[in-house]
């Protein structure tokens, strides 16, 4: 057994020196080559590569392949996508002055040009450019140029008898879309592809002839799981996702990279976390969709765990992708003891510069952040766990053809797995019991930086009334959480359950409309505070179950004060 690390300065000094950037970058570059489209083959292929390394170095793990539908609309505000292959792949032409076709593009070129789970077909019709909201601009065009596109377009523009979709952005490269289509309706007809700005602009009042030879086929979805420590332990669950298509190096296969290293920094010390009671779980999983799917398959033993962290888009060269590095904290409901702990590390893993007369400090940005939407930490924390997010945002490459390996520097993918390992290794040293104090001391502290805002005029006294009650009760829930893991209590926690959720968070608009009846219709009605409902706020019903943590979130967090009537649209949905 290694000698137990005292301190966090200790441990991240051990990691920090013993991190290899340049092996994480090695597998950032094999997971990039893949086109990981979510129910792809070339997602699992993906997963088995990042098996045979955990393999290779020592980390038991496990992967479960579930093929075919696995159903999750009926316990969760999402689904599981139809299986899907570029096969033959697809084919941009213009017609010439001559009658004779010329090639635009090509998934030859780059696979994004076929917009993710576009269906098989030909088509030629002469395009047009639309602008913002393209569905309420159509009558009965069948081709659009569209240059501000989701799924919801999508949809509504195949409704409207749309059968060609050219999609870009005003930003540079291919931008990834996906079709995402539910397996219990009818496969889509409508061809869509993306193409970079100036070609698509290109095609405005021509004749385009697009030819997919794309299929749908029996949808994969790879979990591997992975754990270090004590089997029957209290549990640290970490989680990345491997999905998206090539290149998608920031996102996510540096997240994916970065935990299978901190996998190998903890194996060196599986005996003193297995002395300690400590239980490390990692998922590597489809975005939303595997996490949800290793909850509903117990693969992850949920009642053990005490907190969870997703690694999603880290180790960039954040000078030119353009972001910061942040962690989004857990909810003010649902704090996480991980949380102050792992905001110190990064900090001292990223201090590269030092003051004249004072100490060292990081040249990047470096933010602790309010809990934000958009990994695998929302399906967690929908089941009550604390859950973080580590991320760096924005990235002017985000969802690009251009989100290459280069973007990526070995230096802070290193320093960000050491950092990580040793906010674990420092949890697993310090007891839940001391963890609970710094948490407490860590939330006093937030409250405290909201009591200079209201001094300043940028927050109101019933904000921070708000702000101080869900603290107080979000404390006491996860204080209650780990009592009750260090056996000295059975007691539930301090949100009263008044609802029970029989459809977990976060709901996606195209749930609430296909299946969410008149309450769904309701809450997508209802504009930006509808967003919110369906986001942050369902997310918070799901954990809690209770109505008052709803509003007192909302409010504390966001600083918007949600209608009774949304409360209650989305309780029906949920229950």
């Amino acid at each position: 057994m290694k000698p137990p690390m005292q301190s966090l300065s200790s441990a991240l000094d051990s990691f920090r020196q013993r991190a290899e950037g340049l092996r994480i970058m090695e597998l950032v570059a094999t997971i990039s080559r893949l086109h990981r489209i979510q129910g792809s083959e070339g997602i699992l292929l993906a997963s088995e590569h990042v098996k045979m390394v955990l393999d290779e170095i020592g980390v038991e793990s496990r992967l479960d392949v579930a093929r075919g539908v696995i159903g999750l609309w009926n316990r969760w505000g999402m689904w599981e996508p139809r299986g899907w292959s570029l096969a033959g792949g697809v084919r941009v032409e213009k017609r010439r002055s001559d009658g004779g076709w010329e090639e635009v593009a090509s998934t030859s070129h780059h696979p994004l040009v076929a917009v993710a789970h576009t269906p098989p077909g030909e088509v030629e019709a002469r395009v047009r450019l639309v602008g913002r909201e393209p569905a309420k601009q159509v009558k009965e065009e069948r081709g659009l140029v569209v240059l501000s596109f989701s799924s919801n377009d999508y949809y509504d523009l195949a409704g409207k008898g749309v059968e060609l979709i050219v999609a870009s952005h005003r930003g540079p490269g291919i931008r990834y879309y996906g079709v995402f289509p539910p397996p219990f309706q009818e496969e889509p007809k409508t061809i869509a592809v993306s193409l970079p700005l100036a070609k698509a602009l290109s095609l405005d009042g021509e004749i385009a002839r697009v030819v997919s030879n794309t299929e749908y086929r029996e949808p994969v979805t790879p979990v591997l799981h992975a754990r270090l420590g004590d089997d029957s332990g209290v549990g640290v669950l970490l989680m990345a996702h491997i999905c998206h298509p090539t290149p998608g190096a920031h996102d996510n296969a540096s997240g994916v990279a970065v935990l299978v290293e901190v996998l190998r920094l903890l194996r060196e010390h599986e005996s003193y976390l297995r002395e300690k009671g400590i239980r490390v779980d990692a998922l590597i999983v489809p975005e939303y969709t595997g996490t949800a799917y290793a909850i509903d398959k117990k693969i992850i033993d949920i009642e053990s765990t005490i907190a969870a962290m997703s690694i999603d888009m880290v180790g960039s060269k954040l000078d030119e992708t353009g972001g910061s590095l942040n962690l989004y904290t857990s909810l003010l409901s649902l704090p996480s003891p991980l949380d102050p702990i792992l905001y110190r590390s990064l900090w001292m893993a990223h201090a590269d510069a030092s003051a004249f007369d004072y100490g060292r400090y990081p040249t990047i940005g470096l933010y602790p952040m309010s809990y934000s939407m958009g990994s695998d930490h929302d399906v967690v924390a929908a089941i009550g766990i604390p859950a973080s997010l580590v991320n760096e945002w924005p990235d002017k490459y985000y969802h690009t053809s251009l989100d290459t390996p280069e973007k990526l520097s070995p230096q802070m993918l290193a320093h960000t797995a050491a950092a990580i390992a040793a906010s674990i290794l420092t949890l697993a040293s310090r007891g839940l019991r001391e963890v609970s104090d710094l948490l407490e001391k860590w939330m006093q502290q937030q409250l405290d930086s909201m009591g200079i805002d209201l001094g300043l005029g940028l927050v109101s006294e019933s904000r921070l009334e708000a702000y101080r009650r869900v603290v107080e009760k979000g404390v006491c829930e996860t204080r209650a959480r780990i009592t009750r893991l260090q056996g000295r209590s059975s007691e539930g926690g301090c949100w009263e359950r008044e609802v029970k959720i029989k459809v977990r968070g976060p709901l996606s608009s195209r749930y609430l409309k296909l299946l969410g009846g008149e309450a769904g219709a309701k809450i997508l009605e209802a504009g930006d505070e509808g967003q919110l409902a369906r986001g942050l706020a369902s997310i918070v019903l799901s954990a809690t179950g209770n109505r008052q943590a709803v509003l007192l979130e909302a409010y504390a967090s966001r600083g918007k004060q949600l209608k009774t009537e949304l409360i209650e649209a989305l309780v029906q949905v949920m229950s």
